[in-house]
């Protein structure tokens, strides 16, 4: 399991809330954010933290989809 997925019955199901996040992340690297500054906001508006390290993984392995 990742970020934007679940199994379910050992299906990978995407997460459309997860993946609204993961679009507003990458808007903001757009922008010149730091992924420590998306992991602080992530950790003030999200129920799900990130260290900066998850961040900047889970926008690399969104660009590469």
């Amino acid at each position: 399991m990742d970020f934007r997925h679940d199994i379910v019955e050992g299906v990978k199901v995407t997460r459309e809330d997860e993946q609204i996040i993961i679009k507003e992340m990458l808007r903001m690297r757009e922008a010149g954010v730091g992924y420590r500054d998306i992991a602080a906001w992530m950790a003030e508006t999200q129920v799900r933290k990130m260290s900066f390290m998850g961040v900047k993984r889970t926008l690399l392995a969104a660009a590469i989809r």
